[in-house]
């Protein structure tokens, strides 16, 4: 049985710890509500966007190099499964978003678990110190290239350089397809480790990010001048819009941790009192024992 010194300091730790966790769990939740605006106000316009490419090209003879030809799809989707390049002379890129801090649940090991799942020899993006300190570990030969992550909510000048490295690689010839892997920002209590792909740009599945019925329009001034001054500009957006959710998720996984984390401080902590009070009580009634076994030991 335990001291009541040493339960006295189990229970100033454990109520030190459960202050330091309700704290990271305010900021968390402050990060959490600005990380979440942002994410599902520049959804619909970043779906929207998406989608206007895939239906400018399905409606026109319109193409661009960004977009998959018919053999390029065939070829792209033997990567998953043969784990070899998607074309002749190509590889398969992997931008993996992770966190630069831990304390968030299972928000970095969960993605890190699907990218190693993968077919070995594709080149790996990493942005976040926590994907960076695994793969220089475990894959080093893959690992190609590290971007900072941002602490608080993501700018749209953070996608641009991974974006303009990833669409140089494809179109010279270096990728033959480019895949994302970040956490899909679904509520605060569910995040989802998805790997979508970015490169090259499938008209089909583009146009099907939009669900909506889509009215006949006239392009100006043609379909071909506006699909070459979209293409090159969607493609960061929508990197950008992963980095969001992804940045989302996290604080919101670090929430939910912290606060998970205190509840059981808190838990921790009565027990303890309760055990303290019981060892308190029996050390005053063996006090009050022995006592009374001395005066009547004298008066005999």
């Amino acid at each position: 049985m335990p001291s009541t010194q040493e339960l006295r300091r189990k229970i100033r730790s454990v109520r030190s710890t459960g202050k330091l966790t309700r704290a990271m769990q305010m900021v968390a939740a402050s990060k959490m509500a600005k990380a979440t605006a942002a994410a599902t106000a520049s959804r619909t316009y970043a779906q929207e966007a998406w989608a206007i490419l895939g239906d400018l090209s399905g409606r026109s003879s319109a193409s661009h190099p960004l977009f998959a030809s018919r053999d390029v799809r065939e070829h792209s989707r033997s990567v998953l499964a043969g784990g070899h390049s998607g074309s002749e002379g190509g590889r398969r890129a992997i931008v993996v978003l992770t966190s630069n801090r831990g304390l968030a649940g299972s928000f970095n090991s969960q993605l890190v678990r699907i990218v190693s799942q993968q077919p070995e020899g594709a080149d790996l993006v990493t942005v976040g110190r926590k994907g960076l300190a695994y793969f220089r570990r475990f894959r080093p030969n893959q690992l190609i290239a590290d971007f900072p992550a941002s602490d608080s909510t993501p700018r749209a000048a953070d996608a641009e350089p991974i974006a303009s490295l990833l669409i140089q690689g494809f179109l010279d010839g270096t990728y033959a397809r480019v895949d994302v892997a970040y956490n899909q920002f679904i509520s605060t209590l569910t995040q989802k480790p998805v790997i979508e792909q970015l490169l090259p740009i499938q008209p089909e599945s583009a146009a099907k990010a939009d669900t909506s019925v889509r009215a006949e329009f006239v392009v100006e001034p043609d379909p071909q001048s506006v699909l070459d001054s979209l293409a090159g500009r969607i493609v960061p957006l929508r990197l950008y819009q992963m980095m969001l959710e992804s940045s989302a998720s996290e604080h919101s996984a670090r929430m939910v941790a912290m606060k998970s984390a205190t509840d059981n401080a808190k838990e921790i902590a009565d027990d303890l009192t309760l055990t303290y009070q019981s060892v308190r009580q029996a050390n005053i009634t063996r006090q009050i024992i022995e006592v009374s076994a001395g005066a009547n030991a004298l008066s005999a």
